[in-house]
């Protein structure tokens, strides 16, 4: 079994319409979002890989499929449920009742319905380690992972190297980084921003 292996995590392309902190991860590219990919494409900006994963939302198909002309296999990411504020803008969203219940509540808990984050964000951790396992089973040295910001901050902040600092940035729509995994430590470096 190798004990490293090479990949990229990239964040899904820029949705149709304006961006929102509810936004739905099933509007698909914009026309812009679609521009940027194909320059970065055009650009060499993503490193080759041999096994491409995507989040099963939408956009992050599109993604996939505009960077690596391979077939992407789909993993199955958890999203936050924003129940009735999906899809609405910050300014809208925060008028409304679920807003309110939910900014009040003591604990990290759920918009509306969904899981609360800290479970959301496990179920993240399981399923990359999950790819890792894959990769370094089959001896396949690199692959991508396209998905949404939260899930690329979740994986980063739970295996980063001790020692090394992470400052919690923006991600551009169709970035991300080259990160290298250690299978026995269990840790990950990153390797190269990818913008």
């Amino acid at each position: 079994m190798t004990m490293e292996v090479n990949i990229v995590l990239i964040r899904d392309g820029a949705p149709l319409c304006p961006e929102g902190p509810f936004l739905s991860g099933n509007i698909p590219l914009g026309k812009d979002g679609k521009k940027i990919i194909s320059e970065k494409v055009s650009n060499s900006v993503y490193p080759a890989v041999s096994r491409v994963y995507t989040d099963p939302c939408a956009r992050c198909r599109e993604t996939a499929s505009l960077i690596y002309r391979i077939p992407a296999l789909v993993v199955p990411i958890v999203h936050y449920d924003y129940s009735g504020l999906e899809n609405m803008a910050y300014r809208e969203a925060v008028g409304s009742d679920v807003f309110r219940t939910w900014a009040r509540s003591v604990t990290a808990c759920a918009i509306g319905n969904g899981e609360p984050p800290y479970l959301v964000q496990q179920r993240n951790i399981l399923i990359f380690r999950g790819i890792v396992e894959r990769l370094a089973e089959k001896y396949i040295p690199s692959a991508a992972l396209v998905t949404h910001k939260t899930v690329i901050l979740t994986v980063i902040n739970r295996y980063l190297t001790p020692g090394f600092f992470y400052f919690y940035e923006d991600i551009p729509h169709g970035g991300g980084y080259l990160i290298s995994f250690d299978i026995e430590t269990e840790t990950l470096k990153i390797k190269k921003n990818i913008n």
